[in-house]
C-alpha cells in the first residue's frame, strides 16, 4: 500500500551554484528576480517509484508547500496560523528529464538561428499575444507558426531542461534580452545542475538523471479545494500564460523535493501603481530621474569612474605596443606545421615509390605551409624536408634521424 503523508523540512543552505553573483545579476536583467522562486525541502522517509506523485500531492497539502505556492486559508489574522487548505484535486503532468548536457541546442546552429560566434539572429517583430518576439531564438521557442518550430519534436519540447531554457529566454515583463546565447546557456546549466541529480547506470555505465519532475497542469482548474472552490496559483485572469509555471523535482536518493515557480508580473502589483500621485515617482525632487546621470558610455574614466576602471578594467586606458603604419598582412603570412603531422602530407603511394639510396622529400610549401615547428616525434626514417623556415627544435630532431632541413629561398617580386 502506498503512502500519502510525509513530513517536510526546509533545507539550509538551499543550493550550491544558484546563489552566484553572475546568475543573480542575469536574472535581474531578464526580469526574473521578482517573479521566479525556487526552494528545496527534505522529507523523512524513503519514497518508492510508484509514490512520486503522492509525495508531490502531500507537499502541496502541507504548510510548507502552501507557503511556497502562496496559498492562504480564508481566515485572516491569528486564526489562520498553522492552518492549511485541504486540496482534493491536483492535476500533475510528469515531465521527462533525460538530458544530461546541452547538445540538443546544437540544432540552433545548424538552422542558423544562432551564428557560429554565439550571436542570436534577429527577425522582424512578430505579433505574439503574450510575449515580445524580436529574434529568431524566441520565435523558434514560442511561435508555432514559425518555419523553424518543427526542428524540435514534441518529446524534446516536453523535457524539463527545454522548459527551463525557454523560461530564461522569454524572461519577465521587463526583460533586457541578450544579443548572444552564452549567458542563457550558462544560466540553464547552473540551474539544471542544482535542480536535478544524476547517477551512473550499473548495467550500461552511462550517466542518467535520477530525479523525477512533475508540473502542475496549466489549467485554471488544476487545483480544487475540498469544498469545490478553484484555487488560483497565479495572479491575474490568465492562469495559462506562458510565463506561469510550477515544477516539482523529486530526488529519491537525497530525499529532497525542489519547488520551482515562475509567475507573470500583473499590473496591480507593479511598483509604478503605488507611485501614482507622487510628484517625482520616488526618484527625488533634487536629483531627479535623468537618462544618463553619470555620462554616456565610458565617460568619467579619469574622473568619477576612475576606481571602477582601475579595478575591473585594468589597462583599458593608454597605449601598448608598437604601431605599424601601412601594415601589410601578406608579409606576415606564415602558416605552420609540426613534425608529428608532417608525414600526413605524403601519400602512401609516394612513400613506397622512393628510389633506393635517395631520401624521401617532403615539400611543405606545396602543401600550403611555410614554417616547420618541432612538436612531436619523427619516425626513424631519414627524410628531406623543405620549408621556408625551421624552428631550432625542428632542425635538431630532423638531423637526429639523419635527415635534412632544406631552407627554400623566398621569391622576390
Amino acid at each position: 500500500m502506498s503512502r500519502t503523508q510525509w513530513n517536510f523540512h526546509r533545507t539550509d543552505p538551499q543550493f550550491r551554484h544558484t546563489s552566484s553573483r553572475d546568475l543573480r545579476e542575469n536574472l535581474m536583467k531578464w526580469g526574473l528576480d521578482t517573479c521566479t522562486k525556487f526552494a528545496r525541502f527534505t522529507f523523512d522517509e524513503q519514497v518508492l517509484s510508484h509514490e512520486y506523485e503522492n509525495i508531490v500531492r502531500s507537499f502541496i497539502n502541507s504548510e510548507l508547500g502552501q507557503g511556497f505556492l502562496g496559498i492562504r486559508p480564508k481566515e485572516k489574522g491569528l486564526a489562520s496560523l498553522g492552518q492549511t487548505v485541504k486540496i482534493d484535486t491536483i492535476l500533475l503532468d510528469p515531465l521527462p528529464c533525460t538530458f544530461t548536457d546541452l547538445t540538443f541546442l546544437e540544432k540552433l546552429n545548424q538552422h542558423r538561428i544562432v551564428r557560429s560566434n554565439g550571436a542570436i539572429a534577429g527577425c522582424f517583430l512578430v505579433d505574439h499575444p503574450d510575449i515580445e518576439v524580436n529574434d529568431k531564438l524566441r520565435e523558434v521557442l514560442v511561435c508555432e507558426d514559425s518555419e523553424n518550430y518543427h526542428i524540435y519534436s514534441p518529446a524534446e519540447r516536453n523535457e524539463f531542461l527545454f522548459h527551463l531554457f525557454t523560461h530564461l529566454v522569454i524572461g519577465g515583463e521587463l526583460c533586457q534580452s541578450e544579443v548572444t546565447i552564452d549567458a542563457y546557456l550558462e544560466a540553464a546549466k547552473i540551474l539544471y545542475k542544482d535542480f536535478v541529480s544524476v547517477q551512473k547506470n550499473a548495467t550500461s555505465g552511462e550517466i542518467e538523471v535520477r530525479s523525477r519532475v512533475y508540473q502542475v497542469a496549466r489549467s485554471s482548474s488544476a487545483l480544487k479545494a475540498a469544498d469545490g472552490t478553484t484555487i488560483h496559483l497565479y495572479q491575474g485572469k490568465d492562469q495559462t500564460h506562458p510565463r506561469n509555471a510550477t515544477y516539482f523535482v523529486v530526488d529519491p536518493g537525497r530525499k529532497t523535493l525542489t519547488g520551482v515557480q515562475a509567475r507573470k508580473m500583473v499590473t496591480h502589483l507593479k511598483q509604478t501603481r503605488k507611485r501614482r500621485g507622487d510628484v517625482s515617482m520616488g526618484y527625488g525632487r533634487v536629483g531627479k530621474h535623468r537618462k544618463h546621470p553619470g555620462g554616456r558610455g565610458n565617460n568619467g574614466a579619469f574622473q568619477h569612474n576612475r576606481i571602477l576602471f582601475a579595478k575591473y578594467h585594468p589597462g583599458y586606458v593608454g597605449k601598448k605596443g608598437i604601431k605599424v603604419y601601412h601594415k601589410q598582412p601578406a608579409h606576415y603570412y606564415k602558416p605552420i606545421v609540426n613534425l608529428d603531422t608532417i608525414w600526413s602530407l605524403v601519400s602512401e603511394q609516394k612513400r613506397k615509390n622512393v628510389p633506393k639510396g635517395k631520401l624521401p622529400v617532403i615539400d611543405v610549401v606545396k602543401a600550403g605551409y611555410f614554417k616547420v615547428l618541432g612538436k612531436g616525434v619523427l619516425p626513424k626514417i631519414p627524410v628531406c624536408i623543405r620549408a621556408r623556415e625551421f624552428s631550432n627544435d625542428a632542425k635538431r630532431k630532423i638531423r637526429a634521424i639523419g635527415g635534412v632541413a632544406e631552407v627554400l629561398k623566398t621569391k622576390k617580386h
